[in-house]
């Protein structure tokens, strides 16, 4: 490197520092104001919309730095077994043919999973079925 190039990049340093500090605080807003929601793509747009120069890599890195990650809500799990294929030829259908006269003859159940910030939670219901009381 020249001499003349060292001395150049030393005088534009402050002005350099200051336009990276006006990036990272464009980033966080952009971020803070999505409500944390918006990902690298969704930030590198907002840059651009705004007049900024945005390349995946850049911002990227400097969400990184910020520790800036975004919340993505996935696909609701389906499951993946039928009751109705699951059972073999030795679990018959009980109640099949079944006359149902009386309240308590007959229960039967049902898981429901519950998405929670911990996981996942088990929900299971017993269901009376002449009565439908759970």
């Amino acid at each position: 490197m020249s001499r003349s190039a060292y001395y150049e990049w030393k005088k534009t340093r402050e002005e350099r520092e200051r336009a990276a500090k006006t990036y990272a605080e464009a980033i966080y807003k952009i971020f803070d104001d999505s409500g944390g929601s918006y990902g690298v793509e969704r930030v590198c747009a907002e840059l651009r919309k705004k007049g900024f120069t945005a390349s995946f890599r850049r911002v990227r890195d400097n969400m990184g730095e910020q520790g800036l990650k975004s919340i993505h809500l996935r696909r609701r799990q389906r499951s993946l077994t039928n009751s109705s294929k699951a059972r073999g030829e030795g679990y018959p259908n009980l109640i099949h043919e079944m006359e149902i006269t009386a309240p308590f003859q007959v229960l039967s159940s049902d898981i429901s999973y519950i998405r929670t910030k911990e996981g996942f939670e088990y929900l299971c219901q017993i269901k009376d079925v002449a009565s439908g009381l759970i």
